[in-house]
């Protein structure tokens, strides 16, 4: 499997612009159905990666959100979104979290809680999809043709590539440049969406 080149791009906007889809994704069907997963940690401390600083703030987590959620509509207008934090990131962007959507955050506890709120929805994604392709079986209204994951964690690196495996392609949005090689490889394509002036892998 090949690693898909990435861009970098600025998210910094007055208007949250949409990201320009890249080629490497695959050819997508009429009006595909998005799922969009936020890691909130990896937001929180990539966008500021580079800086003496040790999280953005609300106004950059805002704004980098808002342009995610702006180059999902384009593809699909009632896109589902779940974005995991730790119960730090959720004290830290308590504004953030109170301005949006029912559902739309995870609060998980411990060591990479997070993350595996993400692996679970991977992983159930992966399952219904295992299940709508049986003989007889329709496809699913939940399923996704297209995961749009914000992160940068290698733990999410095996359900992105069994996703891409069995037809589904994660785009990857990068907050921040140091992302696993493991993740870039498994991802049809990468963005890099912050901090400003990232590096293109």
């Amino acid at each position: 499997m090949n690693t898909p080149p990435a861009v970098s791009v600025s998210w910094e906007s007055p208007e949250p612009a949409a990201l320009p889809l890249p080629p490497e994704l695959p050819p997508l069907p009429l009006n595909p159905r998005v799922l969009i997963l936020v890691d909130g940690d990896c937001v929180s401390r990539g966008l500021v990666e580079g800086t003496a600083r040790g999280r953005a703030c609300d106004h950059e987590v805002r704004a980098c959100l808002d342009r995610v959620h702006a180059t999902a509509t384009l593809l699909d207008p009632y896109p589902r979104t779940r974005c995991a934090v730790s119960s730090a990131t959720a004290t830290s962007h308590f504004s953030v979290m109170a301005s949006a959507s029912n559902n739309v955050f995870a609060i998980r506890f411990g060591l990479d809680g997070a993350d595996f709120e993400l692996i679970d929805e991977l992983n159930d994604l992966i399952q219904a999809r295992s299940i709508a392709v049986r003989p007889g079986r329709k496809r699913r209204p939940q399923l996704a043709d297209l995961v749009i994951l914000v992160g940068h964690d290698g733990i999410y690196a095996p359900p992105v590539r069994q996703l891409r495996l069995g037809g589904t392609p994660t785009w990857l949005l990068a907050p921040g440049y140091l992302v696993a090689r493991s993740l870039r490889r498994a991802a049809s394509a990468v963005t890099y969406i912050g901090p400003a002036g990232a590096r293109a892998a």
